[in-house]
């Protein structure tokens, strides 16, 4: 047990003979807190001098008043392992902004509960942990907590609750599908953790999920490693042909389903341009879509191996946020990607500042050459999905590309790329 003399001695509240005995009054009339806190009173022999009209609360150390501590769990049903603390965990995520520290989502969540049951008696501290990472903190130093809090979630935890009937009481209030949750809204509180998403889960569905996402990130990893393999070498062809000694009569004759499926499958048009898109590091955080396009451009100085493009219009569009050093830019030709891409690789180029629009030979210590990298495969697909289909396509008809849909010239749609602001 702890005196109240010890527990308040650093606190700026004078701990005089009232205060103690209104502390104590409280400690006693409140059901929840009788049930959680016991309180003595100690009984010391006085001294002569100890309680004289002169004497100070801080001349009386710690003689006589109350002591307080927690009062006694009995633990002895209690199993300490693994699954008994794991069915009484549970995960929660969305929390208000406001909600920064271990105290504050413990009085957030036992809030929530005596809002869905309010009675009183409760046999022991319901929250008996909390696991939480706080929020970073906010990088221009305006915190403008109380605006913030209303209007954003943020944070997570893992909670342990003594009570298995609350725990399941919480899960079915906040379930993880919010569709589903059949808490009123008759308190600003629930009414605030509903609008920011709040909801819970158990641990064992916790660690499904988890395992799942994290069996789906690694087929992503694998799938975008594969796509960074180079693609086989095509045969080259013999300096001297020689003719087939194969006798095409002994060949058997190709089904009609067959020719019909492959003729099905060539008509097939692609769902977004094939070998146009380019990965470009390490250009100035200061430059703009304007100058990157006129430093790649020069690459493309005597280029004549895209016969069907427009000269000045090999450059589609470029991808690009300021105060970023590297971009996306999209190519009206194959055979542009990799002219781009070559120009940049047999030689360290780089580009000094924002506004230089000519790639330089020369570069200070602390600059990177600009690397430019062709997109293929999966990471090509998925840029591509990421834009809206109209967008794909006009960049399909643009290069030349078929599309499914009837639609205008590859001229009428030039001349709407070129109406269009982008």
């Amino acid at each position: 047990m702890i005196t109240l003399f010890r527990l308040f001695r650093s606190s700026t509240t004078p701990l005089d003979a009232k205060n103690q005995n209104r502390l104590i009054q409280t400690l006693r009339s409140d059901p929840i807190l009788r049930s959680r806190y016991d309180v003595e009173m100690i009984l010391t022999h006085p001294d002569e001098d100890q309680y004289s009209a002169s004497t100070s609360m801080g001349k009386m150390k710690e003689s006589g008043g109350y002591s307080i501590r927690r009062s006694k769990i009995d633990v002895s049903s209690i199993k300490a392992d693994e699954s008994y603390w794991a069915e009484r965990t549970l995960y929660v995520e969305c929390l208000p902004y406001s909600v920064k520290t271990l105290p504050q989502v413990s009085s957030f969540v036992n809030q929530l509960v005596q809002l869905a049951d309010p009675s009183p008696q409760q046999p022991s501290p319901l929250i008996q942990s909390v696991s939480f990472v706080p929020p970073p903190p906010v990088r221009n130093g305006n915190e403008n907590s109380a605006g913030q809090s209303a209007t954003k979630s943020q944070g997570f935890a893992f909670i342990t609750m003594r009570d298995l009937a609350q725990h399941s009481a919480f899960l079915h209030d906040w379930p993880w599908d919010r569709n589903n949750s059949t808490v009123g809204t008759t308190s600003s509180l629930t009414i605030d953790a509903r609008r920011l998403g709040f909801r819970s889960t158990s641990i064992p569905e916790w660690v499904r999920r988890r395992d799942e996402y994290l069996s789906y990130q690694a087929q992503l990893s694998g799938a975008a490693s594969r796509s960074q393999l180079p693609a086989p070498r095509p045969p080259q062809p013999d300096a001297f042909p020689r003719p087939s000694t194969v006798n095409r009569d002994s060949l058997p004759p190709a089904r009609s389903q067959d020719l019909h499926i492959t003729e099905e499958a060539s008509r097939d048009p692609p769902a977004y341009p094939l070998g146009r898109l380019i990965f470009v590091k390490n250009v100035h955080p200061e430059t703009s879509k304007t100058t990157l396009k006129q430093f790649l451009g020069k690459a493309l100085v005597g280029f004549e191996g895209a016969p069907g493009v427009v000269k000045g219009k090999e450059i589609d569009y470029v991808d690009y946020q300021k105060n970023m050093d590297s971009c996306h830019i999209r190519l009206t030709d194959p055979g542009i990607s990799q002219r781009v891409g070559e120009y940049f690789s047999t030689q360290a180029l780089y580009q000094l500042n924002g506004l230089a629009d000519t790639p330089s030979l020369d570069g200070d210590k602390s600059s990177k050459p600009v690397h430019v990298e062709v997109v293929t495969g999966l990471k090509e697909e998925l840029y591509w999905m990421k834009l809206p289909e109209k967008v794909r396509l006009e960049a399909l008809r643009e290069g030349g590309g078929s599309t499914s849909d009837s639609g205008p010239s590859h001229q009428g749609a030039g001349n709407r790329k070129r109406q269009r602001k982008r």
